[in-house]
């Protein structure tokens, strides 16, 4: 993953890989707060060359993921 004015602008996974051309987000959403499993993302659409995707920032693992693939 590479970020660019803090957005997403190049990213691979699973064997797809390239430059974002779009991406819109973050939305920030958290949830299970009273556990000690609590999750905080800023989750984000982006389009490659080909798909879009729904990928997301885990604010407390520091890490990146791919959610899925849009239809």
């Amino acid at each position: 993953m590479q970020i660019k004015n803090h957005i997403p602008s190049w990213i691979a996974f699973h064997g797809v890989h390239g430059p974002v051309a779009t991406a819109s987000g973050p939305w920030h959403t958290s949830g299970d707060w009273w556990r000690p499993n609590m999750w905080d993302r800023e989750e984000w659409d982006i389009e490659l060359a080909d798909a879009l995707y729904r990928i997301y920032y885990d604010v407390h693992l520091d890490r990146w993921y791919a959610q899925g693939v849009y239809d």
